[in-house]
């Protein structure tokens, strides 16, 4: 994804930041089989996993509360503020997913819960290039995408 367009989902989130809290960004809003989903792949890495694309840290805090060591990253800084207001004991950075700041092979996981769905096809492959230079061998990968046939274009103007 160009920076250009990253700069302008970042912009859209955060000025509607409250609204997607209220609408999707709470552990109650996930389903029985994401939570059961996301929860077996997490306990099954070894540490440091890293979750790209945390949002308002609804994920990162529920894994930690399971066990796994996890750290929540985003660009969004209003999200990153209300992770860490909401979730004091996680820890939470900015940060994209094409530059984790994260040595090579240090990750024992990446968890990308529906994180890369505004990315074009170059946004998807530097993402994935810096999850593979990042996880190391033998680590793991869970990706959140929608299942469909449609797309919808959505304005990310406020």
């Amino acid at each position: 994804m160009a920076t250009d367009s990253i700069d302008q989902v970042t912009v859209a989130y955060g000025a509607r930041a409250d609204d997607y809290i209220h609408a999707v960004g709470r552990i109650e809003h996930a389903s029985a089989a994401d939570l059961k989903l996301v929860r077996d792949w997490a306990l099954e890495r070894t540490s440091p996993l890293l979750d790209v694309g945390c949002g308002p840290g609804q994920w990162t805090n529920w894994l930690r509360r399971q066990g796994a060591q996890i750290t929540g990253i985003d660009p969004v800084p209003e999200f990153i503020e209300r992770a860490r207001a909401s979730y004091p004991d996680a820890d939470y950075r900015s940060g994209r997913a094409d530059c984790l700041g994260a040595d090579a092979d240090s990750l024992g996981g990446v968890l990308a819960w529906f994180s890369l769905i505004h990315s074009d096809a170059h946004g998807v492959v530097s993402a994935l290039a810096e999850f593979a230079h990042c996880v190391r061998p033998g680590g793991g990968l869970l990706l959140g995408f929608f299942a469909g046939e449609t797309t919808t274009n959505l304005s990310t103007t406020p």
